[in-house]
This record gives structure tokens, sequence and C-alpha cells, in this order.
């Protein structure tokens, strides 16, 4: 029997009948074409994302750059928002502390009141003057350099 033979001997799959169809087979060469393409494609969208979030993000610091300089270009405004009445004498200095809640001020007797501006509550209340000077004043105060 010849391998011819042989081969007309095997029984031949029914397309019809839901056989198994012949593998269809593809160079490998074309496969791993594909597979690099598809991969190359991935890779380039990657990429191009990343780019793009990049220029995003350093516009949106510009933006708030421009938003937060914005101000400075203005003219300031000064608003009053209430008139505290203190005790003593007339008040010669103010300060505010960094949070705007409380006040110190400072009248020419040498007596410093410091008030909560929420509730407008008198927190401390003391001279700079020493007790055993009856009758001193204070004629001019400055702010040492470099404490404020």
């Amino acid at each position: 029997m010849s391998p011819t033979d042989l081969a007309r001997a095997l029984p031949v799959p029914d397309m019809a009948g839901g056989g198994a169809a012949a593998p269809t087979t593809r160079p490998a060469g074309r496969v791993r074409a594909q597979r690099r393409h598809v991969v190359d494609r991935i890779a380039a969208l990657i990429v191009r994302a990343g780019g793009l979030g990049i220029v995003v993000s350093i516009l949106a610091i510009l933006v708030f750059i421009v938003a937060q300089v914005m101000p400075l270009l203005s003219a300031a405004t000064v608003e009053t928002t209430a008139i505290i009445p203190l005790p003593g004498a007339e008040v010669r200095a103010l300060m505010a502390d960094e949070y705007g809640t409380h006040v110190a001020a400072l009248d020419l007797s040498g007596r410093v009141t410091i008030v909560r501006l929420s509730d407008q509550k008198l927190i401390a209340e003391g001279s700079i003057l020493p007790a055993d000077a009856p009758g001193a004043a204070l004629t001019a105060a400055t702010v040492p350099v470099g404490s404020t």
C-alpha cells in the first residue's frame, strides 16, 4: 500500500456536518509583525496621553499663577467693618495678629489693650510703663527692625 492509497483510506471530515475545519496557518513572521504593530499603536497612544497630560498640567499651573497675581494688579481697598470703643486714652498704635482674630491697641499712657474681634471681648490689659513711675507718659514708640 502506497502513501497515496493510505491517505484515501482515512476519513475526510465533513464540513457541512460540523466537522473540524482544517487549521489555517499563517507564517510566524506575519503574526509577530501584527502583534508588534498593535503594541506600537498602544505605546504611541500612551506616549501621546502622557504628553497631553504634561501640557494640561503646565497650563493649569499657569492659570493658577495668573489667578494669584491678578489681585496684585488692582488697587488695594480698606473697609471699616466695626468700630470698637476701648477704655483709656486715645489709641496711638494698633496691631492685629496674623489671623485677624485679635487686636492690640497702645495708648499714650502706655496701656496695652488686647481685644478679640469676633465678640469684642477684652482679653488682656496691661501697661508697658513701670508701675513705680506715676505720671509717666509714652512720648514715642517704634517697632524694632526685623520684628515684623
